[in-house]
């Protein structure tokens, strides 16, 4: 995996955001095929709103009490389909992700020789946070590549961001000078964000995507709520996972068929699934007391060798894969030692996270590398979509058991097969939720 395949795997950064605009929704269009039309130059419209709007998502700014009421529908893919390589849904696990990702993937080829793929705003709207983060392009890659994250707001209930737009459209950088200092700039690992207030139409270039392979799209509807985080207070800082979906349901269904056929996944919910907990039930997401939660703001507090801890390292999932859910998945954020990279699969497959229980006591999972299987599905690249567990190989132990309705404990044992763990030692760590 390459470092920009790691980079963009770890999603979603928090913002520190000030004030916003409010701005005048448009009329949307519904037809995807229609040929992009010119625009008015744009404006930047932004104002001092004063709002006590509840709900409003944070990555995407303080609520603006003038968004549009009208319910929005997608009109174009944010890539051209016949540019889309593949869709990853909802729920991908990585070292930057062990908690199951809110995010689909679009993928599509990059190419070093061209200006990549252009990406386009799937309803009308406006766009309320534009982040720069800091990025090298791989060798052959233009130098001029950036690494933005750009926030629409289509309307009070529904939202879209954007991942790895590497340049914006030369009428968005036209339309405010902040966003243009912005372009031209550096950033350190801490990245830059403005909150530019820029009206777009659906259709209309927001700008182009390369290199990394992969443009991570969010789709947020506060009228939607999810059931399977057992402790939202565990997701505060990234309020929008309650209530995030698949954006596959908002296209009409002359787009939804052809994006459905570059999907990945054919087990219903076909967009993915990223919240598992059940009450009492080893599946889930759990967090180490004190870490933080999916935020990880307490990580920090404790030492990983000479450094702070990473957001991760207070984080464990035992969820299903995210294309095929037959399969069992182990998601870990401390190192333990292990050989391999997490996520990792559960030799033998079994037993189910969803039976087991306090009156299961103590469980051993033995932990397997994960198979490459992407040519079998005649998929290129170096990053494993597609994987099988390979059950000839164990890269160690995990021990594990439910406590209480809210609470487990947990041990990895590096090279050891589940017959030779016989217990807890001083090292095992608690979580909760």
């Amino acid at each position: 995996m390459s470092n920009n395949r790691t980079e963009f795997r770890a999603f979603i950064v928090l913002v520190t955001v000030g004030l916003v605009a409010a701005v005048t929704a448009y009329a949307l269009k519904t037809n995807e095929t229609q040929v992009e039309k010119q625009h008015p130059p744009l404006k930047s419209t932004a104002k001092t709103v004063s709002s006590k709007t509840t709900g409003w998502p944070l990555l995407w700014g303080p609520p603006n009490p003038d968004c549009s009421q009208k319910k929005s529908q997608f009109s174009f893919s944010p890539i051209k389909v016949k540019d889309i390589t593949l869709i990853q849904p909802m729920g991908e696990l990585a070292e930057g992700h062990v908690v199951p990702g809110e995010h689909i993937g679009i993928n599509y080829a990059p190419n070093p020789k061209t200006n990549g793929v252009t990406v386009v705003a799937p309803a009308d709207g406006y766009i309320a946070t534009i982040e720069r983060h800091q990025y090298i392009p791989e060798g052959g890659f233009s130098t001029k590549l950036r690494n933005y994250h750009v926030y629409l707001v289509h309307d009070c209930n529904l939202f879209t961001g954007f991942v790895h737009v590497t340049n914006l459209s030369k009428e968005l950088l036209a339309a405010n000078p902040e966003l243009q200092a912005l372009d031209s700039g550096t950033v350190d690992s801490r990245g830059k964000n403005i909150w530019p207030q820029i009206p777009v139409k659906a259709g209309q270039t927001i700008g182009t995507a390369n290199g990394f392979g992969l443009l991570g799209m969010v789709t947020v509807d506060l009228t939607k709520t999810i059931n399977g985080y057992a402790n939202p207070a565990n997701y505060e800082a990234e309020s929008w996972r309650m209530h995030a979906v698949s954006p596959l349901a908002y296209f009409p269904s002359s787009i939804k068929n052809q994006l459905l056929a570059k999907n990945t996944r054919r087990a219903e919910p076909v967009g993915g699934k990223f919240d598992f907990d059940i009450e009492g039930k080893l599946i889930g997401s759990w967090f180490e007391p004190g870490s933080g939660g999916v935020s990880g703001n307490g990580a920090g507090l404790k030492r990983c060798g000479n450094f702070p801890c990473p957001a991760q390292d207070g984080q464990i999932a035992f969820v299903y894969d995210y294309i095929d859910p037959a399969q069992l998945r182990i998601s870990i954020g401390h190192n333990w030692g292990l050989s391999g990279r997490t996520p990792y699969g559960v030799s033998g497959n079994a037993p189910d996270f969803k039976d087991i229980g306090k009156n299961n006591g103590l469980l051993r999972y033995e932990l397997a590398p994960l198979r490459n299987e992407n040519k079998s599905h005649g998929v290129l690249g170096e990053h494993a979509v597609f994987t099988e567990t390979d059950d000839q190989t164990v890269f160690g132990t995990l021990l594990v058991q439910v406590m209480s309705e809210r609470q487990i404990k947990a041990e990895v044992f590096p090279n050891q097969r589940a017959y030779q763990v016989r217990g807890f030692t001083a090292n095992a760590r608690p979580y909760e939720r």
